[in-house]
């Protein structure tokens, strides 16, 4: 395709990421459930799509990562390819803010040493680079160069989506999943899908989500080469800066991210209090963390939110653990 003539590949940085909603559960009387009831006020897709009706809590499950008010960055990926093979780099934490400085440090730092860096994404347009340059103003962090183009004219955009190099002036647009089969390559989605990324975040499984992530960013190196009628990158990719794994969250920490008691969460727990000889009196202190871990204190109304849930639990753990 002739917008991908000439380009000098050591000028492109790969790039995606992934997103979860801000919060694990959209909780009445907050400001953000007052903020996301007016947005959804004219308008739900899940409702025109299904013909079902869904509560404004429903519908901020669903549909909260895609908004950067609403959502956070969890990942984020970025790729260069060097001697026929991609080379990738992940940006992963469960606090955000720290995610964000480190990317938008390195990413300045290439800026600076090679002004004509370009960013290429898939969608990354209308989606990436506009959600982290956002989600770095809320946190107060000043965006890099390359994902800051504000004010600059079409002409002068560095960035290049290569989803509107493949939708060209058909009215249509397609997915990397799309492109990606048509053209030969492997889906990026065999483990995870977007969809699926906030429940993988609050479960404490970051390390999902990076290695899915990965597999996108090689994918959409692949997609550059093919649409720019070059030869295949070889099989694999390449991880530097650091291992891919991200250190699994402790289970209490867990349970205090999420502010919920899920499967995983659960068993997770088992596990743990089952390997270990314990003290009734040991036993009782960490029901009383697990207690703490999971309430959600509501100042405004002076109640403990998730109490029953988290009791329930708590009882059952006993019963098992007195039979083990």
């Amino acid at each position: 395709m002739k917008q991908l003539e000439n380009l000098n590949e050591n000028d492109l940085v790969f790039y995606d990421i992934e997103t979860a909603r801000a919060v694990d559960v959209l909780e009445e009387g907050t400001p953000l459930h007052d903020a996301w009831k007016y947005k959804a006020r004219y308008q739900n897709e899940l409702n025109k799509k299904t013909g079902n009706t869904f509560t404004v809590e429903e519908y901020f499950y669903e549909k909260a990562p895609l908004y950067a008010p609403f959502g956070k960055i969890v990942t984020i990926v970025v790729g260069r390819i060097k001697n026929n093979k991609i080379l990738l780099k992940s940006y992963a934490s469960y606090d955000e803010k720290e995610l964000l400085q480190e990317f938008n440090s390195d990413l300045e730092t290439v800026y600076k040493s090679n002004p004509n860096t370009k960013m290429v994404g898939f969608n990354s347009n209308g989606f990436d680079s506009p959600y982290i340059l956002k989600r770095s103003v809320i946190n107060g962090i000043k965006c890099a160069s390359p994902i800051d183009e504000g004010g600059a004219k079409p002409w002068e955009m560095k960035a290049l989506d290569l989803s509107k190099v493949w939708q060209g002036s058909a009215f249509y647009p397609d997915s990397l999943v799309a492109v990606a089969t048509a053209l030969g390559l492997p889906s990026p989605k065999d483990a995870l899908d977007g969809s699926q990324v906030s429940t993988a975040f609050y479960e404490g499984r970051l390390d999902e989500i990076v290695k899915y992530c990965l597999k996108d960013v090689e994918t959409t190196a692949r997609v550059y080469r093919k649409l720019a009628f070059l030869s295949d990158l070889e099989e694999g990719f390449e991880v530097i800066g650091g291992k891919v794994e991200v250190e699994e969250l402790p289970i209490l920490h867990q349970l205090n991210l999420s502010k919920g008691m899920s499967d995983a969460n659960k068993e997770g727990l088992k596990k743990l209090l089952k390997k270990k000889k314990l003290t009734v009196k040991d036993r009782d202190i960490i029901f009383n963390l697990i207690k703490a871990s999971m309430s959600d204190i509501d100042v405004n109304f002076g109640k403990v939110k998730n109490e029953k849930e988290t009791e329930l639990f708590i009882n059952q753990l006993k019963e098992e653990l007195e039979n083990n």
